[in-house]
């Protein structure tokens, strides 16, 4: 998996990840909107490919991701 940081202030986070086999993540925030930027794959066992959106919602957990494909992630920061 491939990182890169994209924009942090105080209403959200972007984050771009390259996935390349199988990767194991805990989203942050209120929610995480997902985009598929490009490749195709499998999230918990969903098939995803180029064009989808969707959201994680909040305290989903673990997702575990399978395939060649790279996301665009943004999510607001959990308000305390």
């Amino acid at each position: 998996m491939d990182l890169e940081h994209l924009e942090t202030c105080k209403f959200y986070t972007v984050e771009k990840y390259d996935i390349h086999g199988t990767w194991n993540h805990v989203f942050p925030g209120a929610f995480t909107n997902v985009s598929v930027l490009e490749g195709s794959g499998a999230i918990d066992g969903c098939e995803i490919s180029r064009g989808m959106h969707f959201i994680i919602p909040s305290g989903y957990g673990n997702c575990r991701m399978q395939g060649r494909f790279s996301i665009l992630c943004s999510w607001a920061p959990d308000k305390k």
